[in-house]
């Protein structure tokens, strides 16, 4: 039942896209990696893409941030002028 479990697993996770890293340890969970080990490993890898994900709206933001709330856009005068 538990190799059914992570084969499902796998599939669900390869149909979002996930990463080789990620599949692979989901699919080494009982067989070459302990229980412990791949929650280990699980962990590392959520707290590494929430850190990324993270950072990735922080530059974003920043733009916003750095022009108090203001993004400074300028659309050119020919908009809108039919």
């Amino acid at each position: 039942m538990h190799r059914e479990i992570v084969r499902e697993l796998y599939r669900t996770l390869t149909l979002l896209g996930a990463q080789e890293d990620l599949l692979a340890t989901v699919s080494s969970w009982g067989n070459s990696l302990t229980d412990e080990a791949a929650l280990t490993r699980l962990k590392a890898w959520n707290e590494s893409t929430v850190r990324e994900i993270k950072e990735r709206i922080e530059g974003y933001e920043k733009p916003y941030r750095d022009h108090g709330g203001h993004r400074g856009t300028v659309l050119p005068t020919s908009m809108g002028s039919h």
